[in-house]
């Protein structure tokens, strides 16, 4: 056997024998926190957008946040062997009702949906903005029943349940594409009137960047050594 094929059968065996045993990267993932405030969800303070307002608020978050991302660093340890951390995380956007009612009269529908959607969330995913203030705007029309999104997910999170909403963000080349995932729970109060809103980086894990490298460049046994060249004396 030449040196050619003992190379290629020696791959082969190192393969087989770690494959199994190689993480799985893209499973590894950890939220990085930024911040987390309260935000008025009221009628008036919405309409005339003032600073405590949940539509205010929510856009300055998701601004803030981007303009930090690029001096973001992963965590220490984040990565199992073998894999290398994303260069760049994602925005995770969260915003929860801040309290909830003790007692009302679709309370078993909304324990039943926040079981379902719990387990399986109302998605809208892979939608595409040009901007920061678009994306918090079409966040603002679904919460509000407007829209196409926003009309389904009124009629997935009926009655008195509330919804409660985590948004994920991967910016690339100045545009912003988001999966919105929703869990319709128990009625928020709404004598309260707050949410609370969040922002955090999601870092997760990838496989290294390979280099292929041409069997061709591999020296084999059969390949003529070069002739020794005789000096002239």
């Amino acid at each position: 056997m030449n040196l050619r094929a003992l190379l290629i059968a020696s791959c082969l065996i190192s393969f087989s024998s770690t494959s199994f045993a190689a993480p799985i990267c893209g499973e590894t993932k950890k939220d990085v926190s930024l911040r987390s405030e309260l935000a008025s969800a009221g009628t008036l303070a919405n309409l005339r957008s003032t600073e405590e307002s949940l539509k205010v608020r929510s856009l300055e978050l998701l601004k803030a946040a981007f303009a930090a991302l690029p001096s973001q660093l992963p965590p220490d340890g984040l990565c199992p062997e073998g894999c290398s951390p994303v260069k760049t995380p994602q925005v995770v956007f969260t915003s929860v009702p801040n309290k909830f009612l003790e007692k009302y009269s679709d309370k078993a529908t909304c324990l039943n949906l926040a079981k379902t959607t719990t387990a399986t969330p109302i998605l809208f995913d892979d939608r595409h903005f040009d901007s920061v203030a678009e994306l918090s705007a079409y966040q603002g029309d679904i919460g509000q029943g407007y829209g196409v999104d926003g009309k389904k997910l009124y009629t997935e999170c009926p009655g008195s349940c509330s919804p409660r909403y985590e948004t994920v963000i991967l910016a690339k080349d100045g545009k912003y594409q988001s999966d919105i995932s929703v869990i319709c729970g128990e009625a928020r109060d709404q004598s309260d009137g707050m949410y609370r809103i969040a922002a955090a980086y999601r870092w997760s894990c990838e496989e290294p960047k390979s280099v292929d490298v041409p069997l061709e460049s591999v020296p084999t046994a059969t390949t003529p050594a070069p002739k020794a060249t005789k000096l002239k004396k």
